[in-house]
């Protein structure tokens, strides 16, 4: 199943966010979390978990870059 894939490889990350601080280490659970989410909903698949949470992460990361960047352009049409 996806998720048990999934969830395997974000164990694996447990010794790179070990190292982490304690702030960072909140923030990579928080992405981590969220990233399940979307993940969720996929069907089974035979792609490479790695590479679905990889797009997961950077498909979060531009959703945010957009949404920070419509903002600014708002500002920037009333300034």
């Amino acid at each position: 199943m996806v998720n048990d894939a999934i969830d395997r490889e974000v164990e694996g990350w447990q010794k790179f966010e070990s190292i982490m601080y304690q702030e960072d280490r909140v923030l990579f659970d928080k992405m981590m979390s969220e990233s399940k989410q979307y993940l969720a909903e996929f069907p089974a698949s035979k792609h490479d978990p790695a590479e679905m949470l990889f797009m997961t992460l950077i498909f979060q990361q531009q959703k945010i870059i957009n949404k920070l960047l419509a903002v600014v352009e708002a500002k920037q049409k009333k300034g």
